[in-house]
């Protein structure tokens, strides 16, 4: 899309649908796989101690709503994957384990989303949009097309200005954003859900890799690990990138063997979180109302570069490319550091004045 002052630039590649959707589907391929059993309405209580060293056996569990008690269920590996909710480190803490130290960055953002009908004869030269906040400015929208003509809306802000659920107020602070655009999409579009709000957003590293002695057969990963401020859409590409490294170091090896190998796995998991990391810690560092650690002169000369290539990604298409490369963690954030790079982002003027 085109403004004044502005050339055009092609943005990504982007399959978007909706989180019912894609919920869906995953479950029903993973429930087509003759060696998954699904256990619905139940929940994990516990983790079961090995009978000799520091390890795990198998998980306790009890159905909910159920006053039959617990079970147990035997297992050579444990994989925890339980989400933000995660009651790990209480689980470690009843085995024996030191507490791990989790770190915290909170931009305090708050989201605040609906569905739209998409108008049919909408002439906009856009499929997607993203309308940027800044320090001064902290407020932003985004608009992604979702199956059945819809749009799921988002919008997005920081420390006083959390976005509102009510109609009118909803419409005003869209209205309110630094471009005109994605207020003036909606004139024409079709509410069809009210606004459901979302605040839990600070990013949070558990380090479980650096827990001494990890206790043999245990893994966590996904958001039970490390969770990211989701605007930055790190969570499941991160997860399937864990996955996969958990995959290549469980290929060919007997389950004694797996069991004894998880404290290298886990921290072989822990690293594929550090560029993810980096681009939403970096970036939520920016605004003056975060809560975490302050980022010193290295990180705030990284922010300033940062700024500039994101203002030179709006108009070189060099940049743009490699930028949503690096966004989407097909390549690492190193990319951005390359001389074809920052020679084009250093000519970019300051967007800070």
């Amino acid at each position: 899309m085109s403004s004044p002052g502005f050339t055009d630039v092609r943005g990504t590649p982007y399959l978007s649908v909706s989180r019912e959707l894609l919920d869906t589907t995953l479950r029903r391929r993973i429930a087509d796989r003759s060696a998954v059993t699904l256990l619905p309405r139940h929940e994990v209580t516990g983790l079961v101690a090995a009978s000799a060293g520091p390890g795990v056996e198998g998980v306790r569990l009890r159905e909910r709503g159920s006053d039959g008690g617990e079970f147990t269920i035997r297992a050579g590996l444990v994989v925890v994957a339980g989400g933000r909710s995660s009651r790990t480190a209480d689980w470690l803490d009843e085995l024996g384990c030191p507490a791990p130290v989790t770190e915290r960055i909170d931009a305090r953002l708050g989201y605040s989303s609906r569905y739209y009908r998409r108008p049919a004869d909408r002439a906009a030269p856009w499929k997607a949009m993203y309308v940027q906040g800044n320090p001064d400015v902290p407020r932003g929208g985004v608009i992604v097309p979702v199956e059945g003509d819809r749009w799921l809306v988002t919008l997005i802000g920081q420390g006083e200005h959390q976005p509102p659920t009510g109609e009118r107020e909803w419409l005003a602070f869209a209205a309110s954003l630094r471009s005109g655009e994605l207020s003036d999409a909606l004139k024409d579009a079709e509410p069809l859900s009210d606004a459901v709000a979302f605040r839990a957003t600070a990013n949070e590293w558990t380090h479980f890799e650096r827990v001494r002695p990890w206790p043999r057969g245990l893994l966590v990963v996904g958001d039970a690990l490390c969770r990211f401020n989701p605007v930055y859409g790190h969570g499941m590409t991160i997860a399937a990138v864990q996955a996969q490294a958990i995959a290549r170091r469980l290929t060919g090896r007997e389950p004694a063997d797996i069991a004894a190998r998880t404290q290298g796995i886990q921290q072989a998991v822990a690293k594929c979180l550090k560029p993810a990391w980096l681009i939403a810690t970096g970036e939520d560092s920016r605004y003056p109302d975060t809560d975490g650690p302050r980022p010193g002169r290295l990180g705030r000369m990284q922010q300033e570069y940062l700024a500039r290539v994101l203002a030179a990604a709006n108009t070189d298409p060099v940049v743009a490319e490699a930028f949503f490369a690096v966004l989407s963690l097909n390549r690492p954030p190193q990319t951005l550091l390359t001389p074809r790079i920052a020679t084009r982002a250093l000519r970019t003027p300051s967007p800070r004045g």
